[in-house]
């Protein structure tokens, strides 16, 4: 199983609005993603997982795609990445080998 992974910094709550929007986004994905908080790693489909978590404005966390096709979980990873940019106006912290440069001009 492949991995590709990157951290964000988060300047907006996980709102249930928002997690429930998130969860409906990723229905279709073929690598499975998950997010994971300093102690916790959640599947991203997971609603009751994401909300207990409390993600707050200023956490890390690190979204990672895991699929057993390396360019299928990059290309899903960056689909997410675009997702968060855009709902969470979250700002990558660090990003991992294989995040195409695409996530960086979104910035």
């Amino acid at each position: 199983m492949e991995m590709t992974e990157v951290s964000f910094v988060v300047n907006r709550n996980f709102s249930t609005r928002f997690v429930k929007d998130f969860v409906f986004f990723l229905q279709n994905f073929k690598s499975h993603i998950y997010i994971t908080t300093l102690d916790k790693c959640i599947p991203a489909n997971s609603n009751v997982g994401l909300l207990s978590v409390n993600i707050k404005i200023g956490d890390t966390i690190r979204v990672s795609a895991h699929n057993r096709d390396k360019s299928q979980s990059e290309s899903d990873l960056n689909t997410v990445i675009d997702f968060l940019i855009k709902m969470l106006v979250a700002y990558p912290e660090t990003l991992a080998v294989g995040v195409s440069e695409k996530v960086m001009n979104n910035v």
